[in-house]
């Protein structure tokens, strides 16, 4: 169900946040967007991916901050939509208004900084004539440490990537795409770029979602734009997971890797689908015998 909340008016960009079983009050990005002085300005999409207990007390919240937004669309069917499929429509849809420039898309615990859509804003201005990605800093909110941008080479086969901290110390600017790899929250994408026809990979559904945009990305594009803009995250891997969670993350991950080598490599499939399988069987087996072991 999609229900815009006011009349949509010209605005100079459109943010799209996808919530997952969590309030909109609770959600850092929502917030830091609603104080930033720019909400007047904004087009908020809110994605809600939840189960349908949280969509009437979500939608209800976003009704009461439709006078701080210019505008306000919420979304929420009470299923887990992919985000390709998100980000995809949600996009489509707002380049097609004559007034439409360009796009930010979140997740719902982004932390951005003070005046962080302001540096956001001119970048977009410094490059309105050049269909570029225009990409933040990306921090971990506990260490510290730059995540995103970086280069990442990938070694399909062997599920592995040689990473390169290039950009923990250089300036905003252009630089070369090459093995460009950017999380995907934070990413701008301006409707100069949209038109050119890159979309976010409709074969995944979660994971790698951000990593296929950026091979696709720089496959036809040589050069980004790192923006001196930047937000503080949390980092899966610097958190305490739930069993579940972890099992399910792996799965994704998995299944995130037969789609790379189907797509990058020059197996047959049929091959490919057997060696993860046979990878991922390896590593459920080592890791129950560990339980065992640590069991005695």
């Amino acid at each position: 169900m999609h229900l815009p909340l006011n009349e949509p008016q010209a605005r100079h960009c459109m943010i799209v946040v996808v919530v997952y079983k969590r309030r909109l009050a609770d959600s850092p990005l929502i917030q830091a967007v609603r104080t930033s002085g720019q909400a007047a300005n904004i087009y908020l999409h809110i994605w809600d991916n939840s189960p349908p207990e949280f969509l009437a007390r979500n939608r209800e919240e976003a009704d009461s901050l439709r006078g701080e937004f210019g505008t306000i669309l919420y979304s929420g069917t009470g299923n887990n939509t992919p985000l390709s499929e998100v980000y995809n429509s949600a996009l489509t849809a707002y380049f097609a208004r004559p007034s439409a420039r360009y796009a930010l898309i979140f997740d719902q615990d982004s932390c951005l900084e003070t005046e962080f859509l302001e540096k956001i804003e001119m970048d977009v201005i410094e490059n309105m004539d050049h269909p570029v990605l225009i990409v933040p800093r990306v921090k971990s909110i506990k260490s510290g440490t730059v995540i995103s941008p970086r280069r990442q080479r990938p070694y399909y086969l062997f599920r592995r990537y040689v990473f390169s901290p290039d950009f923990a110390d250089v300036l905003p600017g252009r630089y070369l795409a090459s093995s460009l790899f950017a999380v995907g929250s934070g990413l701008v994408i301006t409707k100069m770029l949209w038109n050119t026809g890159l979309r976010f990979d409709v074969n995944l559904n979660f994971y790698g979602v951000d990593t296929e945009f950026c091979t696709d990305y720089y496959c036809s594009h040589s050069e980004f734009v790192f923006s001196g803009a930047t937000i503080f995250h949390n980092i899966s891997e610097e958190e305490s997971e739930d069993v579940k969670v972890k099992q399910w993350r792996f799965a994704q991950h998995m299944r995130y890797w037969k789609y790379q080598l189907q797509k990058h490599s020059p197996y047959p499939k049929i091959l490919t689908d057997l060696y993860v399988d046979f990878f991922h069987f390896a590593f459920r087996s080592k890791q129950r015998m560990r339980r065992l072991l640590r069991g005695k």
